[in-house]
């Protein structure tokens, strides 16, 4: 809250073993003018069984003149396993004021399993300006 201030948020995992399931949230609200927040998620798992990442970054900004960067990496090595691999991720800024605010926005996810494994990704960036 206030003015000119910048904010930084990171979530970083890694997990190696059996059934991994992998949650990373970020959520940042700003108000005022000339702020910056940057939010960052990385998910790493190595495993031979069901894998899950599910990760989001949210941004809420009442003000202008503000900068948002939100980026996210996901990444499952299942060797030779072809057991499901499933990756979701989002990253979603709402600004209500539509004056000079800027959002940068990143994904990138990896899946690397056996023949005949089922891998899922979805993956959304989305941005609103305005009252929703």
């Amino acid at each position: 809250m206030g003015d000119d201030n910048s904010a930084s948020q990171q979530v970083s995992q890694a997990a190696f073993g059996q059934n991994i399931f992998q949650n990373g949230w970020n959520t940042g609200s700003v108000t005022g003018d000339g702020n910056t927040l940057m939010q960052g998620l990385l998910s790493f798992a190595q495993t031979y069984a069901d894998t899950d990442q599910t990760m989001s970054n949210t941004a809420y900004i009442s003000g202008s003149y503000n900068q948002v960067n939100q980026q996210m990496a996901g990444m499952v090595l299942m060797g030779r396993s072809n057991a499901p691999v499933n990756q979701m991720g989002s990253n979603i800024g709402q600004a209500m004021d539509p004056n000079g605010n800027q959002f940068g926005q990143s994904m990138n996810m990896k899946a690397k399993a056996g023949r005949g494994s089922k891998a899922a990704q979805y993956g959304m960036n989305e941005v609103k300006i305005g009252p929703v």
